[in-house]
């Protein structure tokens, strides 16, 4: 049975550099199920990008399944859809409050001059779309202007800030 190890703030949130070496992350032990020997966790990202000859950090954010038994496939997603099934439902109602304490932690650690999100896909919810507002008031209070936002050529929803202080 999959449990919630997300008991509310403070959250017990690792810091580290991206596997691939260009970004940052910060995870978070959401859950487990000892008997599937699974863990459930929340990975939060900043990872350089490059919008003409400006660089960007984009922060992005999805729910990862990892399993001890190699013979199981692990799973990384950021649809809500898929990841309600991997999110224990007494840590539901933390998952935000964690996205925006790790986007926190994230920005104070790289201080990026300019910041990029865009939505995942050309259609979303209102829900999604209030999950992008709460990251971006987040970005706000930590001294970011919006730049620019608008649709790109795929139909998704972005958003480009740079730090005022």
């Amino acid at each position: 049975m999959l449990v919630s190890r997300l008991k509310g703030p403070p959250y017990d949130i690792e810091l580290v550099r991206a596997a691939d070496g260009r970004g940052h992350e910060a995870k978070l032990v959401i859950g487990a199920d000892e008997d599937a020997y699974l863990i459930t966790l929340l990975v939060c990202r900043l990872e350089p990008l490059s919008i003409g000859a400006k660089k960007h950090w984009e922060f992005s954010f999805e729910i990862h399944a990892s399993y001890v038994d190699k013979a199981k496939e692990n799973l990384q997603t950021q649809d809500a859809k898929i990841a309600a099934d991997i999110i224990p439902p007494e840590a539901r109602r933390y998952i935000m409050d964690a996205v925006c304490a790790s986007l926190r932690l994230l920005v104070v650690r790289v201080k990026p001059r300019l910041m990029y999100a865009a939505t995942r896909a050309a259609r979303f919810t209102k829900k999604t779309l209030l999950k992008y507002h709460t990251a971006i008031k987040v970005l706000e209070d930590l001294g970011y202007v919006m730049e620019r936002k608008g649709t790109d050529r795929s139909g998704r929803r972005f958003w480009t800030m740079r730090r005022s202080r």
